[in-house]
């Protein structure tokens, strides 16, 4: 889970629907390529909460070492 703390409620708002919009066009980009991480961006949970917006990523062992093999990371 990562939380980011933004200057008002409107700025996170603003944030997530950025974050989503950036989120969709990068698995547009690996879809291919990475399928595995394409699961990932598919899988955030991107929630605005007044002024902090929370991101959570669900991730299995198994596909954690795929990604690292893939220098996914890197």
């Amino acid at each position: 889970m990562f939380e980011a703390v933004c200057g008002s409620p409107e700025d996170a708002n603003t944030f997530a629907a950025l974050l989503t919009a950036g989120l969709m066009y990068r698995k547009y980009q690996v879809g291919n390529t990475n399928p595995e991480l394409g699961q990932l961006l598919d899988s955030a949970q991107i929630t605005p909460s007044g002024d902090r917006l929370d991101l959570k990523l669900s991730l299995t062992d198994d596909q954690m070492l795929t990604l690292i093999r893939k220098n996914t990371f890197a």
